[in-house]
């Protein structure tokens, strides 16, 4: 009969292994199920004041759109193309802190 057997000894408690996700202030803050949806129709301030300690264990993502240009006043002139950036599971945000946000009027109508 052969028989194994350990000593485990243990003092202590485990470290504070800090927050687990982003907490964020700024624009209008909807939720769409586990996520906290931060929209901006005009300028302002993304305000981080959580960082996870591992930034790449949480979700962050986020989608910027462009609108485009202004179309011409005679038929067949066409405006600008607009514009999206779409970054799924971002791991940039690394400190706590404000990122402005910049909302743009969009291409003015030509008048002649």
């Amino acid at each position: 009969m052969s028989s194994f057997g350990y000593n485990m000894l243990g003092f202590g408690s485990f470290p504070n292994r800090g927050p687990k996700f982003y907490e964020a202030t700024g624009g209008t803050v909807t939720t769409d199920g586990n996520y906290k949806v931060h929209s901006f129709t005009s300028s302002g301030t993304f305000s981080v004041s959580v960082v996870p300690v591992d930034p790449s264990s949480a979700d962050l993502d986020y989608l910027i759109i462009g609108g485009g240009g202004s179309g011409g006043n005679n038929s067949g002139c066409g405006g600008g193309a607009g514009g999206r950036l779409y970054l799924e599971n971002y791991t940039g945000i690394t400190s706590t802190g404000d990122i402005t946000v910049t909302v743009g009027a969009g291409g003015a109508a030509k008048s002649s």
